[in-house]
């Protein structure tokens, strides 16, 4: 029977077999055994680390690829639009589909509507969009699942302001935000 100081000299002969009369990550002398097991196990979990970043990175392509609203974000961006008013549930994700070239305030889902305090650019709370302005409405909202209360908003859009509409959401493009509170009847939003 081979004895345990045995079996380290043998791991040790073939790990020398293997780096050589001189450590190649050191370049001077030789690495023992538990810095060559040490180095090896740095890389394995700087490896592991690589892998798990860049399955994250796959996830995230795949989640934007199959967003519903994927279609009016490229329509939004490709038509000029940078700022707008979207609910809650579809704001940040219209701003994350568009690397940030979206620039969305998020309303309450209220029959009048309200900024949201909250998950938003602070900014947002004290000054309004600029420029030419879009309006989303999803039509999980206009027809009322899940936040009744924004019917109030589909019914106050005027249909010649419609500029886009998909199985998923019906945006509405102004030339400002005045524009638009003229149109809808909106007072500033608080």
């Amino acid at each position: 029977m081979m004895e345990p100081q045995d079996k380290y000299r043998e791991v040790e002969s073939a790990l020398e077999k293997f780096w050589g009369e001189e450590d190649l990550l050191v370049g001077k002398g030789k690495s023992t055994p538990a810095q060559i097991a040490l180095r090896f196990r740095n890389a394995m979990v700087l490896l592991a680390a690589i892998l798990l970043l860049r399955a994250g990175t796959d996830y995230r392509a795949a989640a934007v690829a199959t967003n519903p609203n994927q279609g009016a974000a490229q329509f939004l961006v490709q038509n000029g639009y940078r700022d707008g008013y979207a609910s809650f549930w579809d704001g940040n994700v219209m701003t994350e589909l568009t690397d940030g070239t979206l620039n969305v305030w998020t309303l309450t889902p209220n029959s009048v509507p309200e900024l949201r305090p909250w998950l938003q650019v602070t900014s947002h709370l004290q000054t309004p969009p600029q420029g030419k302005i879009f309006f989303v409405i999803s039509k999980w909202e206009a027809y009322g699942e899940r936040q009744p209360t924004t019917q109030a908003l589909a019914d106050a859009m005027p249909e010649d302001a419609l500029i886009y509409e998909d199985e998923t959401v019906k945006i509405y493009g102004f030339a400002s935000d005045e524009a638009m509170r003229q149109a809808c009847g909106f007072a500033a939003f608080p």
